[in-house]
């Protein structure tokens, strides 16, 4: 990592913050880096990359602070995004996301409105626990698909939980990709209607998932017919409104949280689509590197 970038995202991180701060960038070169099962290798911030990334590293930025909205709440961050992309666009939405992050932990973490709310927050020896972490896949050389897992902790919550963000990136391009780059249009309602019925089925649920934002109860009975999502119809182009999308060298991920699915109980929901059964739908092969 150059110098440049170090002190932008020092500089970024730093700004502002009044207490306890340790920083720690980590940029770990490949043979660095342990094996995961199903041959992804994972970092000692438990970031994941496919075989397809060797050469692929992170940084990791670690604050221990004061919240700024009530100073009785102590915090801990610690927040990850892949680096070493050789991709100057990508390099600076990373630094630009962790330094919006920062600025959002610091200023109010648990989204108060009032401080009189603050009173209400017993005294607890263990700090607020926030993480990112990711996993980053690349289905052709051009293009990083990035999976981040933000994890939320709070002494004063019944419980953790967790949410997921999706990055699709072209690296040729310096752009991010959307639902177009990946399939047409006029094959969207097909690949939808895939989507419906893999989720109508998934863990014999027979319903779909609450983030699709469908009041109706039956309409797995036919999910061919399903319409598309009130997100998805207004925005056709939008990976994000299909369901946390990333790409991998095997196909299309969609990934919800517990809150986005059924119950917290059933915890996150993953739904996998093959690449040969896009490119029937009429998915571009060319994303996965094959020719017409």
């Amino acid at each position: 990592m150059s110098e440049r970038i170090k002190a932008r995202f020092a500089a970024i991180a730093l700004a502002g913050l009044a207490a306890a701060l340790v920083l720690v960038f980590q940029a770990f070169p490949s043979g660095a880096l342990a094996q995961e099962k199903g041959d992804l290798r994972q970092d000692a911030a438990s970031n994941s990359y496919a075989p397809e990334l060797p050469n692929l590293g992170v940084v990791t930025v670690t604050v221990a602070a004061i919240d700024g909205f009530c100073k009785s709440i102590k915090y801990q961050a610690t927040l990850s995004r892949p680096f070493g992309s050789f991709n100057a666009a990508f390099a600076e939405l990373s630094a630009s996301e962790i330094g919006k992050e920062l600025a959002l932990i610091e200023k109010n973490l648990l989204e108060l409105d009032d401080p009189a709310e603050c009173a209400n927050l017993t005294d607890q020896k263990d700090p607020v626990e926030v993480e990112r972490t990711f996993k980053a896949h690349s289905p052709n050389p051009n293009v990083i698909s990035v999976l981040y897992t933000y994890f939320f902790s709070s002494p004063w919550a019944a419980h953790p939980f967790t949410k997921f963000e999706t990055v699709n990136f072209d690296l040729a391009e310096s752009r991010e990709l959307t639902l177009n780059d990946v399939i047409p249009s006029s094959s969207l309602e097909a690949l939808w209607a895939e989507v419906a019925k893999g989720w109508c089925s998934y863990n014999d649920n027979h319903s779909l998932p609450y983030f699709y934002n469908f009041p109706e109860d039956d309409l797995c009975k036919s999910p061919e017919k399903i319409p598309l999502p009130p997100a998805l119809a207004a925005d056709k182009g939008s990976l994000e409104a299909l369901g946390n999308a990333y790409l991998t060298a095997d196909g299309l991920v969609l990934q919800l949280a517990a809150e986005d699915g059924w119950s917290y109980a059933e915890g996150a929901s993953e739904l996998v689509l093959k690449k040969e059964d896009l490119i029937k739908l009429g998915a571009n092969p060319a994303v996965w590197g094959a020719s017409k």
